[in-house]
């Protein structure tokens, strides 16, 4: 899965989880921090297969 289309699932996760009552700046945070837990496995991953 590229970095792009795992960014709109991210994106559509929160979404949908997250409803319109939650301010978008949490909505944002809480996207960007489960983006970079996701690289960073990502980068960790590709390591241990090398």
């Amino acid at each position: 899965m590229s970095k792009e289309s795992l960014k709109l699932v991210i994106i559509r996760v929160g979404n949908k989880y997250l409803d319109s009552s939650t301010s978008k700046g949490l909505r944002i945070t809480i996207g960007e921090i489960l983006l970079g837990k996701i690289e960073l496995d990502y980068e960790k991953n590709k390591k241990s297969d090398e």
